[in-house]
């Protein structure tokens, strides 16, 4: 049974409705309607749940997913950790349609979650595995970068849309947009000492 009040919104996925597709679940994510809950089966599936718990949304199986935690991303579409694959999956949210990786497999070597930033940034963390493979770091990937440049003091710049950014390298920690220009689109970037 759903409970709503004005500030939350309740969903009972109660085992009453037994359904196999629920198996091992992996990742939640609300629809941003606020009226369906996205679901990453470990029987290689996405489903979505309405209010009451029951699927009215199935990807069917997708051999090898082996999903992790999902998110809705800044376009709309819903996107999923792939463990085995090591990379990340968009879907449309109708859960229609073939995924598309937006990332390289083997990005990192072990994901363990994955955000979006209020400017659309992606972030996606690689833990340490059960076989020690891994190395415990944040990967910054900003929307279509394109130049990279040092700087004279040894700062690396990125050109990516509506802004460059900004990392120390040798430390690899990332300081930021330094320059934000709506719809910039470069394709290079030149420092001048």
């Amino acid at each position: 049974m759903c409970q709503a009040s004005r500030r939350e919104t309740r969903y009972d996925a109660s085992p009453r409705y037994n359904d196999a597709r629920i198996a091992d679940p992996r990742g939640l994510a609300i629809d941003q309607r606020k009226e369906l809950l996205f679901l990453n089966s470990g029987s290689d599936r996405v489903l979505a749940l309405d209010r009451h718990g029951r699927v009215v949304r199935d990807t069917g199986p997708i051999p090898q997913l082996n999903p992790g935690g999902g998110t809705f991303g800044p376009d709309g579409r819903y996107y999923i950790g792939l463990r085995t694959a090591r990379t990340i999956m968009a879907l449309s949210a109708t859960l229609d349609g073939a995924g598309e990786h937006v990332l390289p497999p083997g990005i990192v070597p072990f994901p363990r979650g994955f955000a979006f930033s209020g400017g659309g940034a992606l972030f996606l963390s690689s833990g340490i595995g059960p076989n020690g493979e891994g190395d415990n770091t944040i990967v910054a990937l900003f929307r279509r970068p394109r130049g990279l440049r040092f700087g004279p003091d040894g700062t690396l710049y990125c050109v990516a849309r509506d802004e460059v950014i900004a990392f120390d390298f040798a430390s690899g920690r990332c300081l930021g947009a330094v320059v934000r220009y709506p719809r910039l689109n470069g394709q290079a970037i030149a420092v001048f000492p």
